[in-house]
């Protein structure tokens, strides 16, 4: 890691005669990844790589962020939980990215779920888009932010009178989850407002969903 670190530090000082020295010797001990090589070697030349490989170690989401290239979903595949983490707190990564990793470490248990809970509340959506949030996660089902959208408009669903299609729209809410992060991260975040719904007449297919998640966050009597 700290010849690594010293290779990345060359890199960004311009110091290239020992750059090259310092990369040549993590080759010879095979401790040179294609994707160090690539973000470093990208760093010592100022510009940004061709594409974006998928990262996993801290001097890789370092070398990334200063080679200007923008993250993209697919590039935590692979990263470590700190990576993960960072890039959750990151302000300048998008709103998407930002909630994807925050899912990601959530699941992880290298970040409190009232984390993810106050990242989407402090979204800022128009009251249109907040009025039709089933129409848009129907049309938008890979996009986290759509999650926060969704979020935000059970939230608003205070008066009693919506409390069964506050029901249904959770239950949609949970049924986005393609993995299992976005699965675990999602039954937290919706944990208190299912724990609520308790004495409601729901359907079979929610009152399913909602056990699932109770089962998730340990809730046994619950699910």
């Amino acid at each position: 890691f700290w010849v690594r670190l010293r290779a990345f530090c060359y890199a960004r000082a311009g110091e290239l005669d020992a750059f090259d020295l310092t990369m040549n010797l993590l080759r010879e001990r095979g401790a040179l990844s294609s994707t160090d090589e690539a973000l470093f070697f990208a760093a010592a030349a100022g510009k940004p790589p061709k594409d974006a490989p998928p990262i996993e170690t801290a001097l890789q989401y370092a070398a990334l962020k200063v080679s200007g290239l923008e993250m993209s979903l697919n590039d935590l595949a692979g990263a470590q939980g700190g990576v993960i983490a960072a890039v959750a707190r990151d302000g300048d990564a998008s709103n998407a990215l930002r909630l994807d990793a925050t899912m990601r470490a959530v699941s992880m248990g290298v970040l409190e779920p009232a984390r993810l809970e106050s990242l989407i509340n402090g979204f800022r959506f128009e009251v249109a888009d907040l009025g039709g949030a089933l129409d848009i996660a129907a049309a938008r089902p890979d996009d986290p932010v759509v999650d926060a959208l969704l979020y935000q408009s059970v939230a608003a669903m205070t008066a009693p009178e919506f409390i069964r299609d506050k029901a249904q729209r959770i239950s949609i809410a949970l049924a986005r989850a393609d993995s299992f992060h976005r699965a675990y991260a999602l039954a937290h975040l919706y944990a208190d407002e299912i724990a609520a719904l308790e004495g409601v007449i729901v359907s079979p297919q929610e009152a399913s969903s909602f056990a699932l998640a109770a089962m998730a966050t340990g809730d046994s009597v619950g699910a």
